[in-house]
Protein backbone atom coordinates (compact mmCIF):
# COMPACT_ATOMS: atom_id res chain seq x y z
CA UNK A 1 0.00 0.00 0.00
CA UNK A 2 1.22 3.30 -0.71
CA UNK A 3 1.00 6.10 1.21
CA UNK A 4 -0.07 9.24 -0.21
CA UNK A 5 1.43 12.88 0.39
CA UNK A 6 -2.50 14.02 1.23
CA UNK A 7 -2.73 11.24 4.02
CA UNK A 8 -4.06 12.69 7.16
CA UNK A 9 -1.88 11.21 10.50
CA UNK A 10 -2.52 11.80 14.22
CA UNK A 11 -0.68 11.35 16.89
CA UNK A 12 -1.60 11.37 21.00
CA UNK A 13 0.69 12.89 23.10
CA UNK A 14 0.31 14.52 26.44
CA UNK A 15 0.34 18.05 27.66
CA UNK A 16 3.78 18.22 28.53
CA UNK A 17 4.90 17.39 25.42
CA UNK A 18 2.39 19.50 23.45
CA UNK A 19 3.30 22.70 25.20
CA UNK A 20 7.33 21.52 24.91
CA UNK A 21 6.68 22.12 21.08
CA UNK A 22 4.38 25.17 21.05
CA UNK A 23 7.33 26.57 23.70
CA UNK A 24 10.07 25.73 21.72
CA UNK A 25 8.66 24.77 18.29
CA UNK A 26 11.04 21.78 18.01
CA UNK A 27 9.86 18.26 17.18
CA UNK A 28 11.70 15.21 18.85
CA UNK A 29 12.49 12.58 17.04
CA UNK A 30 13.88 9.09 19.66
CA UNK A 31 16.01 6.10 18.85
CA UNK A 32 13.47 3.36 19.33
CA UNK A 33 15.79 1.20 21.43
CA UNK A 34 16.54 3.38 24.14
CA UNK A 35 12.98 5.32 24.40
CA UNK A 36 10.20 2.53 22.77
CA UNK A 37 8.52 -0.11 25.65
CA UNK A 38 7.79 -2.93 23.37
CA UNK A 39 11.37 -4.77 23.47
CA UNK A 40 10.36 -6.65 20.64
CA UNK A 41 10.80 -3.35 18.66
CA UNK A 42 14.32 -4.26 17.24
CA UNK A 43 14.50 -7.50 18.93
CA UNK A 44 17.79 -8.27 18.52
CA UNK A 45 19.03 -4.38 18.83
CA UNK A 46 17.76 -4.90 22.24
CA UNK A 47 19.73 -8.24 22.49
CA UNK A 48 23.10 -6.42 22.07
CA UNK A 49 22.75 -4.29 24.85
CA UNK A 50 23.12 -7.37 28.21
CA UNK A 51 25.73 -9.81 28.73
CA UNK A 52 23.36 -12.05 29.24
CA UNK A 53 21.77 -12.50 25.67
CA UNK A 54 24.54 -10.82 23.52
CA UNK A 55 26.07 -14.32 22.79
CA UNK A 56 22.23 -15.44 21.76
CA UNK A 57 22.59 -12.55 19.07
CA UNK A 58 26.19 -13.95 18.31
CA UNK A 59 25.08 -17.60 17.84
CA UNK A 60 22.67 -16.95 15.54
CA UNK A 61 25.31 -14.06 13.27
CA UNK A 62 27.79 -16.96 13.32
CA UNK A 63 25.62 -19.85 12.04
CA UNK A 64 23.61 -17.54 9.51
CA UNK A 65 27.17 -16.13 8.40
CA UNK A 66 28.35 -19.66 7.29
CA UNK A 67 30.53 -19.55 10.66
CA UNK A 68 32.07 -17.01 8.54
CA UNK A 69 34.69 -14.71 10.46
CA UNK A 70 34.46 -11.77 8.34
CA UNK A 71 30.73 -12.13 7.33
CA UNK A 72 29.83 -12.35 11.00
CA UNK A 73 31.73 -8.88 11.74
CA UNK A 74 30.20 -7.36 9.04
CA UNK A 75 26.48 -8.39 10.34
CA UNK A 76 27.36 -7.49 13.51
CA UNK A 77 28.74 -4.06 12.30
CA UNK A 78 24.92 -4.07 10.65
CA UNK A 79 23.22 -3.82 13.72
CA UNK A 80 24.98 -1.85 15.91
CA UNK A 81 24.59 1.06 12.98
CA UNK A 82 20.89 0.42 13.18
CA UNK A 83 20.69 0.45 16.94
CA UNK A 84 22.83 3.62 16.92
CA UNK A 85 21.77 5.45 14.05
CA UNK A 86 17.89 5.79 13.32
CA UNK A 87 15.59 7.65 15.28
CA UNK A 88 11.88 7.72 14.99
CA UNK A 89 8.59 8.84 15.70
CA UNK A 90 4.96 7.52 15.44
CA UNK A 91 1.41 8.44 14.14
CA UNK A 92 -1.54 6.98 12.82
CA UNK A 93 -3.93 6.70 10.21
CA UNK A 94 -7.21 6.00 12.59
CA UNK A 95 -8.48 9.47 13.18
CA UNK A 96 -10.69 7.80 16.39
CA UNK A 97 -9.65 4.38 18.18
CA UNK A 98 -11.19 3.38 21.14
CA UNK A 99 -8.00 1.27 21.72
CA UNK A 100 -5.73 4.27 21.16
CA UNK A 101 -7.76 7.09 23.49
CA UNK A 102 -7.92 4.07 25.94
CA UNK A 103 -3.98 3.33 26.19
CA UNK A 104 -3.06 6.77 25.66
CA UNK A 105 -5.25 8.84 27.86
CA UNK A 106 -3.14 10.11 30.29
CA UNK A 107 -6.65 10.33 32.32
CA UNK A 108 -8.34 12.02 30.26
CA UNK A 109 -6.45 14.62 29.40
CA UNK A 110 -4.54 13.34 26.07
CA UNK A 111 -4.15 15.90 23.46
CA UNK A 112 -4.49 14.50 19.95
CA UNK A 113 -2.19 16.66 16.92
CA UNK A 114 -4.01 16.31 13.43
CA UNK A 115 -1.33 16.91 10.52
CA UNK A 116 -0.37 14.97 7.12
CA UNK A 117 2.00 13.09 5.44
CA UNK A 118 3.02 16.62 3.47
CA UNK A 119 3.38 19.04 6.18
CA UNK A 120 5.65 16.44 8.23
CA UNK A 121 7.78 16.14 5.23
CA UNK A 122 7.65 19.70 4.53
CA UNK A 123 8.80 20.65 8.08
CA UNK A 124 11.85 18.21 8.04
CA UNK A 125 13.15 18.92 4.43
CA UNK A 126 13.10 22.94 6.12
CA UNK A 127 14.69 22.01 9.20
CA UNK A 128 16.59 18.69 8.59
CA UNK A 129 20.20 19.30 9.17
CA UNK A 130 23.02 17.77 7.02
CA UNK A 131 23.35 14.03 7.04
CA UNK A 132 20.22 13.21 8.18
CA UNK A 133 17.73 11.30 5.98
CA UNK A 134 13.52 11.03 6.30
CA UNK A 135 11.69 8.11 5.26
CA UNK A 136 8.10 8.35 6.41
CA UNK A 137 6.04 4.72 5.38
CA UNK A 138 3.28 2.89 6.95
CA UNK A 139 4.25 0.06 9.29
CA UNK A 140 3.64 -4.02 8.39
CA UNK A 141 2.85 -6.31 11.02
CA UNK A 142 4.34 -8.66 9.65
CA UNK A 143 6.98 -9.93 12.14
CA UNK A 144 5.44 -13.32 13.90
CA UNK A 145 9.31 -13.97 16.63
CA UNK A 146 12.36 -12.77 16.36
CA UNK A 147 14.26 -15.03 13.41
CA UNK A 148 11.91 -13.05 11.43
CA UNK A 149 12.90 -9.19 12.91
CA UNK A 150 16.44 -10.29 12.17
CA UNK A 151 16.08 -11.07 8.78
CA UNK A 152 14.56 -8.15 8.56
CA UNK A 153 17.76 -6.66 9.16
CA UNK A 154 20.45 -8.76 7.74
CA UNK A 155 18.50 -9.32 4.32
CA UNK A 156 21.31 -9.37 0.81
CA UNK A 157 20.53 -4.95 0.67
CA UNK A 158 18.00 -4.39 2.96
CA UNK A 159 18.20 -0.46 4.52
CA UNK A 160 19.98 -0.02 7.82
CA UNK A 161 16.25 0.94 9.08
CA UNK A 162 14.63 -1.85 7.53
CA UNK A 163 13.88 -3.42 11.53
CA UNK A 164 11.82 -0.40 12.42
CA UNK A 165 9.04 -0.57 9.89
CA UNK A 166 7.81 -3.57 10.93
CA UNK A 167 5.72 -5.07 14.06
CA UNK A 168 3.90 -8.04 15.18
CA UNK A 169 0.21 -8.69 14.34
CA UNK A 170 -0.97 -7.67 17.88
CA UNK A 171 -0.32 -3.70 17.25
CA UNK A 172 -2.31 -3.39 14.00
CA UNK A 173 -4.77 -1.40 15.55
CA UNK A 174 -2.63 0.95 15.54
CA UNK A 175 -2.81 1.71 11.85
CA UNK A 176 0.96 3.51 12.25
CA UNK A 177 2.33 5.47 10.29
CA UNK A 178 6.28 5.91 10.80
CA UNK A 179 8.73 9.00 10.74
CA UNK A 180 12.56 8.07 10.63
CA UNK A 181 15.00 9.91 10.90
CA UNK A 182 18.13 8.30 9.82
CA UNK A 183 21.73 10.08 10.49
CA UNK A 184 23.54 8.16 7.56
CA UNK A 185 27.03 10.37 7.98
CA UNK A 186 27.16 9.13 11.81
CA UNK A 187 26.08 4.68 10.68
CA UNK A 188 28.67 4.58 7.92
CA UNK A 189 31.33 6.11 11.13
CA UNK A 190 29.67 3.37 12.94
CA UNK A 191 29.75 0.71 10.37
CA UNK A 192 33.81 1.26 9.73
CA UNK A 193 34.27 1.70 13.59
CA UNK A 194 32.37 -1.15 14.65
CA UNK A 195 34.44 -3.52 12.09
CA UNK A 196 37.96 -1.90 12.60
CA UNK A 197 37.39 -1.89 16.88
CA UNK A 198 35.95 -5.13 16.94
CA UNK A 199 39.16 -6.65 14.49
CA UNK A 200 41.16 -5.09 16.57
CA UNK A 201 39.81 -5.99 19.81
CA UNK A 202 40.53 -9.62 18.58
CA UNK A 203 44.06 -8.88 18.69
CA UNK A 204 44.64 -8.95 22.68
CA UNK A 205 41.97 -12.10 22.64
CA UNK A 206 42.61 -14.91 24.33
CA UNK A 207 43.56 -17.25 20.97
CA UNK A 208 43.09 -20.61 22.81
CA UNK A 209 39.14 -20.08 23.36
CA UNK A 210 36.64 -20.64 19.89
CA UNK A 211 36.37 -17.34 17.59
CA UNK A 212 32.92 -16.91 18.69
CA UNK A 213 34.07 -16.23 22.08
CA UNK A 214 36.61 -13.99 20.83
CA UNK A 215 34.34 -12.17 19.29
CA UNK A 216 32.12 -11.74 21.88
CA UNK A 217 35.10 -10.54 24.06
CA UNK A 218 35.89 -7.49 21.17
CA UNK A 219 31.96 -6.69 21.42
CA UNK A 220 31.19 -6.59 25.32
CA UNK A 221 34.49 -4.04 24.94
CA UNK A 222 33.50 -2.11 22.42
CA UNK A 223 29.84 -1.41 23.97
CA UNK A 224 29.95 -1.54 27.44
CA UNK A 225 32.89 1.08 27.37
CA UNK A 226 32.13 4.30 28.98
CA UNK A 227 32.47 7.55 26.82
CA UNK A 228 33.34 5.48 23.56
CA UNK A 229 31.72 6.30 20.17
CA UNK A 230 28.90 4.34 20.68
CA UNK A 231 27.79 5.29 24.44
CA UNK A 232 28.39 8.78 23.12
CA UNK A 233 25.54 8.71 20.13
CA UNK A 234 22.58 11.02 21.18
CA UNK A 235 19.50 9.21 21.94
CA UNK A 236 17.18 11.40 20.24
CA UNK A 237 17.36 14.11 17.21
CA UNK A 238 15.24 17.48 17.84
CA UNK A 239 14.19 19.59 14.72
CA UNK A 240 12.85 23.33 14.51
CA UNK A 241 9.20 24.00 13.08
CA UNK A 242 9.29 26.48 11.03
CA UNK A 243 6.08 27.88 11.40
CA UNK A 244 3.42 26.04 13.88
CA UNK A 245 0.49 26.36 11.92
CA UNK A 246 1.96 24.78 8.80
CA UNK A 247 3.13 21.55 10.96
CA UNK A 248 0.08 20.95 13.20
CA UNK A 249 -3.34 21.57 10.92
CA UNK A 250 -5.35 20.86 14.02
CA UNK A 251 -5.56 19.74 17.81
CA UNK A 252 -8.54 17.54 19.55
CA UNK A 253 -8.52 16.47 22.93
CA UNK A 254 -9.69 12.80 24.49
CA UNK A 255 -13.53 12.09 24.44
CA UNK A 256 -13.77 12.14 27.80
CA UNK A 257 -11.90 15.21 28.94
CA UNK A 258 -13.31 17.59 31.41
CA UNK A 259 -14.63 21.02 29.95
CA UNK A 260 -12.50 23.46 31.70
CA UNK A 261 -9.54 21.51 29.84
CA UNK A 262 -10.90 21.44 26.94
CA UNK A 263 -11.71 24.92 27.02
CA UNK A 264 -7.85 25.60 28.44
CA UNK A 265 -6.43 23.97 25.25
CA UNK A 266 -8.64 25.90 23.13
CA UNK A 267 -7.18 28.73 24.38
CA UNK A 268 -3.66 27.60 24.48
CA UNK A 269 -4.27 26.64 20.51
CA UNK A 270 -5.80 30.44 20.25
CA UNK A 271 -2.58 31.86 21.56
CA UNK A 272 -0.89 29.76 18.89
CA UNK A 273 -3.33 30.70 15.65
CA UNK A 274 -3.31 26.55 15.75
CA UNK A 275 -7.07 25.06 14.63
CA UNK A 276 -8.79 23.68 17.53
CA UNK A 277 -11.23 21.17 17.12
CA UNK A 278 -12.67 20.24 20.64
CA UNK A 279 -13.35 17.26 21.75
CA UNK A 280 -13.07 13.40 19.99
CA UNK A 281 -16.78 13.08 19.64
CA UNK A 282 -15.81 9.20 19.65
CA UNK A 283 -18.13 8.04 22.70
CA UNK A 284 -20.84 11.08 21.80
CA UNK A 285 -24.20 9.34 21.40
CA UNK A 286 -26.05 9.70 18.02
CA UNK A 287 -29.09 9.08 19.59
Amino acid sequence: MVLNDSTSVYRIINIETFLGILINKKERYVRPIDWWQDTFEGYMLHQLDTKASRRQVLERLYNISDKDINLTIRNLSKLLRSRYSCYAQCWSTIRDSDAMWRIYSYNNRAIQLISSVSNIQRMIDVSVRDGLKSEIDYVKYDINDEEEALNRILVRNAKVDAAFFHKRPAFKHESEVRVLLNDYKRYEKVDKFAAVAIRSNMKFADKSKPLIDQIEDALSHLIDKKGGYLSSAPSLVELEIPKLRDYIVGVRVHPQAPDWYADLIKKVCRNYKIRFCGKSDLYRSTV
